[in-house]
């Protein structure tokens, strides 16, 4: 059977060849019968899929490849091929057409052998045995004849006229098996008694059965002719009917075969899954672990902000503007990359107007008042607005590389931050920091409350303000907030407000009562550290 292979995707797109052969190999290997590019098919294996013809049936059989083979986009080890069908070399990989034509059951044709019927062997007997007689030879035997055999549906007789041409026939190939030159010795022996022993009416008959002989004839081969090429078609049909019977038998079990496959591969991704599962949460549990363990490390070592600030002693820095002599602190910021601070958004735009005026500012390392880095650029968040709660971060991108930077809480540890859990912050508040000698402040408190910018509940995507009890001043706004395990979950930016209203005396003795805008203690908020 010939297979025709069209390469339809990969390197070879566009090409095609013609193969005649039991097994055809697919794969990049330079050894296999339709080769794919070696360096671009990189989605087929060296040895990928073989192509089998067997009882008439073209069948696909993956070889174990990485990618595997699909046959009209479904995944299966094995399946039977119909004429045109998509073979793909992993998915997105080589695509091959394969068509094929069955070949045709030649069927040949029935033949009976006889005797010369009586009629006509006796008439044609008797003038060879005068002429033969008159010439001193001895007369020959009846000739035998070859005709083929008319096909007659069952239950139908064939009539006078049909067995009278074929017996003219047949007795046509006697006088051609007795020899080109007998023959015509026969044929002449007959005409020539015909003609003198018959008169004009007979001559005309004579004639007459001739010409009908020869049509006769002529029709018999027509009919004999179409009813050979009837039974042809008929049977081819029948064979091709009894091949796609058995493909489509053969299709079924390979579909069926294929299902089962699928099943349990399903049924294997699946126990995959369980497993990756159970080991997730093991590794989950196990940092748990870990976390408790720090915790209750730091708690013997003098309490868990002592380990905080030891573990971050040089990441976090004091924001300063200079201008010639004068160098004044502004806010805190911490290391989140080597080269880049995260502070408040409201810090940057507090120092913009000190560098129109010529200011330079430096991030002076903690603890070390001659480490310090130039601020090169710096930006806010785009949706921060002034006086607003929200959005309150900030960066700052510095010359050189930072010697330390602190550890970003993950999505699944900000989702496990809960209303009553410790807290720390560490920076320095405005009146204790110094440009030439920063030390930085660490203080405790919890998380009170999670809300949105609107001081409302809300969806952990919407609720990324952090209230929280921590003692903090102006030049903490900036500062890194840590978890109980040492993790920064927000940026520290500011506190509230509240207005208490006292009575003044004046020095005429009147009173006067006056409202006074003023910090709420322990009322303070951090952005979580997702903002940036």
């Amino acid at each position: 059977m010939k297979i025709t292979i069209e390469h339809l995707r990969g390197a070879h797109a566009g090409r095609a060849a013609e193969l005649e052969q039991d097994v055809i190999r697919l794969g990049r290997a330079p050894d296999n019968d339709v080769c794919f590019d070696a360096q671009r098919d990189l989605d087929a294996s060296g040895h990928h899929a073989e192509i089998r013809v067997a009882a008439g049936v073209v069948t696909v059989h993956d070889l174990g490849s990485s990618n595997g083979t699909l046959v009209g986009g479904r995944r299966l080890p094995q399946a039977a091929l119909r004429s045109g069908d998509v073979v793909e070399c992993g998915a997105g990989g080589p695509a091959l057409r394969v068509s094929f034509v069955e070949t045709a059951v030649a069927i040949p044709r029935t033949q009976v052998r006889g005797t010369v019927p009586p009629g006509v062997g006796a008439l044609t007997a008797a003038a060879v045995a005068e002429r033969a007689a008159a010439a001193g030879a001895p007369a020959p035997a009846p000739a035998a004849y070859a005709v083929p055999l008319v096909a007659v549906a069952p239950g139908q007789r064939q009539g006078g006229r049909t067995v009278s041409m074929m017996i003219s026939a047949a007795a046509a190939q006697a006088s051609k098996s007795q020899g080109l030159g007998r023959g015509t010795q026969f044929l002449r022996s007959v005409v020539g008694q015909a003609v003198t022993q018959s008169t004009r009416k007979f001559k005309l008959a004579l004639a007459a059965c001739a010409a009908l002989l020869v049509l006769g004839g002529v029709a018999v081969g027509v009919l004999l002719v179409r009813q050979a090429r009837g039974q042809e078609t008929a049977r081819q049909k029948l064979v091709a009917q009894i091949a796609v019977l058995a493909s489509s038998s053969e299709h079924e079990r390979v579909q069926a075969q294929a299902a089962k496959d699928q099943e349990r591969e399903e049924q294997k991704a699946a126990r995959e899954q369980e497993r990756a599962e159970t080991a997730k949460e093991r590794e989950e549990l196990q940092k748990r672990i870990g976390n408790l363990t720090k915790q209750l490390a730091g708690l013997q070592a003098g309490g868990l902000g002592s380990s905080i600030a030891g573990d971050n002693r040089r990441a976090v820095y004091l924001l300063t503007a200079k201008m010639g002599p004068i160098e004044v602190p502004v806010c805190t910021g911490f290391a989140i990359r080597p080269s880049v601070l995260a502070t408040n958004a409201h810090c940057v735009q507090a120092v913009r107007p000190l560098i129109a005026r010529g200011a330079t500012i430096w991030a002076v390392l903690n603890a070390s008042g001659t480490k310090r880095f130039a601020v090169t650029k710096m930006g806010g968040h785009p949706r921060y607005r002034d006086q607003t709660l929200g959005y309150d971060v900030g960066l700052m991108k510095v010359t050189g590389r930072l010697p330390r930077t602190v550890r970003l809480a993950s999505t699944e540890e900000l989702r496990a931050v809960k209303q009553g859990q410790a807290m720390y912050v560490y920076g320095f508040p405005g009146d204790l920091a110094k440009p030439q000698h920063p030390e930085a402040t660490i203080t405790q408190g919890i998380i009170s409350r999670v809300m949105t910018p609107d001081k409302l509940p809300g969806k952990f995507e919407d609720a990324r303000v952090l209230q929280h009890t921590a003692y903090v001043s102006g030049g903490t706004s900036g500062s890194p907030i840590f978890d109980a395990n040492g993790t920064v979950i927000a940026v520290n930016a500011g506190g509230f407000r509240t207005t208490q209203q006292v009575t003044i005396t004046a020095a005429n003795g009147q009173t006067l009562p006056v409202n006074i805008n003023m910090a709420a203690p322990g009322y303070n908020y951090g952005m979580r550290i997702d903002l940036l």
